[in-house]
């Protein structure tokens, strides 16, 4: 009776340890199910104020005229950069290889509208985007020798006319590029996989803010859109694109302040140049620079001698530190992140 007493006793410890084994194990597995759910990120957003902006004396020697770029830039390292210039009905191509000191023209075009968009991936290899003066079709030309000369490789490109400002024109590889234009309420997004030679039938992203704004790309599927409102709202949004096809919020941008151009050079690094509601002269102008894909900005002010005199303004980054700015009266550039700029010779 004893032994049988003693093995009934055994069991029933063996089976209370079960018990707990099994106890502990669904304990960790629900802990673990409940610690995972699926959540949407929000980033966190904010602004801070940084140092301003040092500008090195401005000439009031103008530049002499077709000198230089005066409708678009692209640089593809710290030292070369391609540019556009508008001469009567004419386009010119034009090329430095000083960082922006001097220019020469390579090649030109006849009867071309001066809306035109340049993205260049190396030093020989480049695509220009122009529209015909006399039947105002858009098509796209291919360089592979630095611009010196070009084939046409698309004219059935969808017409891009009724859209606000000029289209944005962006090749990430050899092959994948993307045509961006915004209309009021949406914009008009076109992509290629061969070089451009072929691309996606246009489709139409709605804008989630109407009104003015300022947009740039990294990929074909990934973005930032600064968005104004309309006349008598005078505040400033920062959207992202991840997926080709929405615009999420980020946060608010500084208001009384206009966006004017927005670059980023990776994931993570860009600039957004904003000027107040004044126009011309009386115009002050501001600088914000991330390093977060957008989540967090330093504010930098520009002199409030600084000028640039143009509702059209271009701005190319190579690096952290190289980056060129291009007004109506003069090229500017810095080689410390924005934080100083220099014009570059007349």
């Amino acid at each position: 009776m004893a032994l049988q007493s003693t093995k009934k006793l055994l069991v029933l410890l063996l089976l209370l340890l079960c018990a707990g084994c099994f106890y502990k194990e669904v304990s960790v597995t629900l802990r673990t199910e409940t610690a995972s759910p699926k959540q949407t990120m929000k980033m966190v957003f904010s602004i801070t104020a940084g140092v301003d902006i040092t500008v090195d004396s401005q000439s009031d020697e103008a530049p002499e005229i077709y000198k230089r770029p005066n409708k678009a830039i692209t640089f593809v390292n710290e030292l070369q950069g391609y540019g556009v210039t508008s001469q009567n009905n004419d386009l010119l191509i034009m090329e430095t290889k000083d960082r922006g000191q001097t220019w020469r023209k390579v090649s030109s075009f006849t009867n071309t509208a001066a809306s035109s968009s340049l993205s260049f991936l190396d030093v020989n290899t480049g695509w220009l985007l122009t529209k015909d003066s006399i039947d105002n079709k858009a098509k796209l030309q291919l360089t592979s020798d630095g611009g010196q000369t070009w084939e046409v490789i698309a004219r059935d490109l969808p017409d891009l006319s009724g859209l606000n400002g000029t289209p944005v024109l962006r090749f990430f590889d050899r092959q994948n590029g993307l045509i961006a234009a915004k209309g009021n309420q949406d914009m008009l997004l076109l992509r290629t996989q061969d070089g451009g030679l072929t691309w996606t039938p246009a489709s139409r992203v709605a804008l989630p803010k109407e009104g003015t704004g300022v947009f740039t790309f990294i990929s074909s599927t990934s973005g930032w859109y600064v968005a104004q409102g309309k006349k008598g709202d005078l505040s400033n949004v920062l959207y992202r694109m991840t997926d080709g096809e929405t615009w999420q919020e980020i946060g608010k941008l500084p208001a009384l302040f206009k966006p004017q151009v927005i670059t980023f050079l990776n994931s993570e690094e860009g600039w957004l140049l904003m000027h107040s509601a004044e126009q011309g002269e009386l115009a002050r102008w501001m600088l914000l620079r991330t390093e977060d894909a957008g989540g967090t900005w330093s504010q930098h002010e520009f002199p409030e001698t600084f000028r640039l005199l143009a509702t059209d303004v271009q701005m190319s980054f190579t690096s952290s530190e190289n980056g060129w700015l291009l007004g109506a009266n003069r090229l500017w550039v810095t080689e410390d992140g924005g934080l100083t700029w220099k014009p570059c010779a007349p």
